[in-house]
């Protein structure tokens, strides 16, 4: 695409454009005849589309109340003795994967394990967290006992998933307990 070409892609999606309806960058690519946009295809060779871990919710069980993730990096602060329920989604295209292929054409449910681990910054000690998705979904608590700082990524999501094509996309999060 030339810069032209790119200026103008730019100014049809930041316009919305109903050129652009349906249009998605994981699996099409701008069709251009000279410098006009004349809509969307499907690309040669599409990016694999991965599963998503969505961090749906963080909830102070002690109140009730909502923690919101603020930027930069979906920070999450609370004060030292909270114990907050969270809830992590896996999503493909936004929606919950409640079932998985079983290798001979039907579908169980997406129940899975696994430790999680929390990547202690600025002199914190890390932590390692037990989550258990029922369908799709994780629902888990956590007592945050001592300030500190902590950091998941994608790299902590998918350190022990060897196949790199079962990998997850994750926005990242970091949890910051206060005195």
């Amino acid at each position: 695409m030339t810069p032209e070409q790119q200026a103008i892609f730019d100014a049809a999606i930041a316009a919305n454009s109903s050129t652009l309806d349906g249009y998605d960058a994981a699996i099409h690519e701008p069709v251009f005849v000279g410098e006009s946009l004349r809509g969307y295809q499907a690309k040669s060779n599409p990016e694999p589309v991965k599963p998503e871990l969505i961090l749906a919710s963080v909830t102070d069980l002690a109140t009730g109340q909502a923690i919101s993730p603020q930027e930069p990096g979906n920070l999450i602060s609370m004060k030292a003795g909270t114990t907050c329920r969270f809830r992590v989604e896996q999503q493909m295209n936004g929606e919950v994967i409640s079932q998985v292929p079983d290798g001979q054409g039907g579908y169980v449910p997406n129940n899975a394990e696994f430790a999680l681990p929390l990547a202690g910054l600025l002199g914190t000690a890390p932590r390692i967290i037990d989550i258990a998705f029922v369908g799709g979904i994780a629902e888990f608590d956590v007592t945050w006992k001592t300030p500190g700082l902590w950091e998941v990524t994608v790299a902590e999501v998918n350190m022990d998933i060897a196949d790199p094509a079962q990998h997850f996309a994750f926005a990242g999060c970091r949890i910051k307990v206060r005195e």
